[in-house]
C-alpha cells in the first residue's frame, strides 16, 4: 500500500487543493481591495503645462547644436580655427598624419 501509485497522490491531494484554494481566494480579494482603492483615488492630477510649444522648440535646436558641438570636438573638428585636428594652422597634418587641408584657402569653388 505505501509502495503503490495511489497512497502519496491521494494524500497530499486534499492538503494541496486547500492551499491553492486559499491562495487564488487571497490574490481575488487583494485585486477587489486595489480596484476599490484605485477607483476611491480618482483620476490623476495633469502636470502643469510651463513651457509653451515655442520654448520647446527652441530648446530642442539648442539640444541639437549642443550634441553637433559635442560630436565636433570628439571628431577633432575645430571650426572656428577652420582646421581638422584644432591645430589652428591651415593645412595641418590631422592624427592619420595626411594634410587634412580644412582652412580657408583649401574651400574652393570646384563646381564650375
Amino acid at each position: 500500500m505505501l509502495t503503490g501509485r495511489d497512497f502519496f497522490p491521494h494524500l497530499l491531494a486534499g492538503p494541496f487543493h486547500h492551499g491553492l484554494m486559499v491562495v487564488f481566494g487571497v490574490a481575488a480579494g487583494l485585486g477587489v481591495l486595489a480596484g476599490l482603492a484605485s477607483q476611491l483615488r480618482g483620476a490623476l492630477p495633469k502636470p502643469p503645462q510651463t513651457q509653451g510649444a515655442a520654448e520647446v522648440a527652441v530648446a530642442a535646436e539648442l539640444a541639437v547644436a549642443a550634441v553637433a558641438a559635442e560630436l565636433a570636438v570628439a571628431a577633432g573638428v575645430d571650426e572656428l580655427a577652420g582646421v581638422a585636428g584644432g591645430t589652428g594652422e591651415a593645412g595641418a597634418t590631422g592624427a592619420a598624419g595626411a594634410v587634412t587641408g580644412a582652412g580657408p584657402a583649401s574651400r574652393e569653388d570646384h563646381s564650375g
